[in-house]
């Protein structure tokens, strides 16, 4: 239906599924167990590596498949309508809502487990992520012509996500264009990201060269010389991140403000100013594993939300104190991230001459000054 000064009524409905499979097969990669057994049977020969048989092979470095799965299935439903004249224009509104459920199942392919920490692969980098959720969202959106040279647009999102993680956020942008050559334009807005999968029911491993130090420790794995032996010497110290499902929602703040100046006709340069503000910023526990490790050996007390899975016992010293095999950090909310820079852009346009005369080149060339990038824990 129409209405004087406005428009049609547009709706629009739309629907979005999406089931992803993706297998992975690892070979090649040996297991500790594969290789501690290989040598205590001696059932590997390693003088002549290509007489192995395939049994032997496969003992070593068994074949390792997973099957990962992405799910989305999302349904929006959007209505559009001029409302009245402005100066510059019809003054335009949108309103829409949006229902989608998201899940992702990505198996780890080196799974920890603590009672056999040998049946690890060497090689295999032990990620993993597992969740699902609902999401119910609400939309708007108000384009406002006031002037042929000044225009704003006001818009404005609701989400709502299971696990009671909910957030408006809005956005105000204007631009002002005093003649044709110039465009000063800005915007104001409010951001929103809840945890990743991986941030609140994953984990991700990597690994870091660590020198045990505490010397009641060092003691009991000195070996015959009196010299440390190797469980006491330098060694890869595995840092976990699992995830963390208390984690709360990144809030954001953005504003940026610049200027387009059209030189010429085929030349145009562009400026803008950004400033970006993250509250609860989500970041790995910023905590040294070194320094961890070093606590927990001397039996100090670690801090909040960390924890140590021991490493296997020393052959020489199955008795003795084990060594730290894993630091388990986690994500936390940190305090705040705060950014901020300029980005520029050039933009040129012009037609070949001559016979190529029917040939547009057309280039472009960016660059970014971050002015301070800070990290407040």
């Amino acid at each position: 239906s129409a209405s004087k000064g406005g428009g049609d009524l547009k709706c629009n409905a739309n629907f979005v599924g999406m089931n992803t499979l993706l297998q992975q097969t690892d070979t090649g990669y040996p297991t500790i167990n594969g290789i501690e057994e290989a040598i205590a049977d001696g059932s590997y020969n390693f003088v002549d590596p290509s007489s192995n048989s395939s049994a032997v092979l496969n003992s070593i470095a068994p074949k390792k498949t997973i099957n990962a799965r992405t799910q989305e299935y999302s349904g929006e439903l959007s209505l559009s309508k001029g409302l009245f004249n402005l100066p510059g224009g019809t003054a335009d509104l949108a309103i829409g809502g949006n229902v989608r459920w998201e899940s992702l199942n990505d198996p780890n392919a080196n799974p920890l487990n603590p009672s056999n920490l040998g049946a690890q692969y060497a090689g295999i980098n032990p990620f993993n992520a597992k969740g699902s959720r609902w999401v119910e969202s609400g939309f708007f959106e108000v384009g406002l012509p006031f002037h042929k040279m000044f225009n704003a647009d006001v818009s404005g999102r609701y989400d709502n996500y299971s696990g009671n993680m909910n957030h408006f956020s809005p956005k105000v942008g204007v631009n002002f264009k005093p003649f044709d050559q110039l465009t000063l334009r800005g915007t104001f807005s409010r951001g929103f990201r809840v945890p990743s999968f991986a941030e609140t029911g994953g984990s991700n491993v990597g690994y870091t060269t660590y020198q045990p130090t505490d010397q009641n420790f060092i003691n009991q794995h000195l070996d015959a010389n009196g010299t440390p032996d190797a469980y006491a010497q330098s060694y890869s110290l595995g840092s976990n991140t699992p995830g963390n499902p208390k984690l709360k929602p990144e809030i954001a703040t953005n504003f940026t403000g610049g200027a387009v100046f059209r030189a010429t006709k085929w030349l145009s340069i562009t400026a803008d100013y950004y400033y970006i503000k993250k509250s609860h910023y989500i970041a790995p526990n910023p905590v040294g594993t070194a320094s961890v490790a070093d606590t927990w050996l001397s039996g100090g007390t670690l801090p909040e939300g960390v924890t140590v899975t021991p490493d296997v016992e020393d052959p020489q010293y199955p008795n003795a104190s084990r060594r730290p095999g894993l630091i388990n950090l986690g994500y936390i909310n940190t305090n705040k991230l705060v950014t901020d820079g300029v980005d520029l852009a050039i933009d040129a346009t012009t037609r070949l001459p001559g016979v190529l005369h029917n040939i547009r080149w057309y280039s472009h060339g960016t660059a970014t000054y971050i002015h301070s990038y800070n990290h407040h824990i």
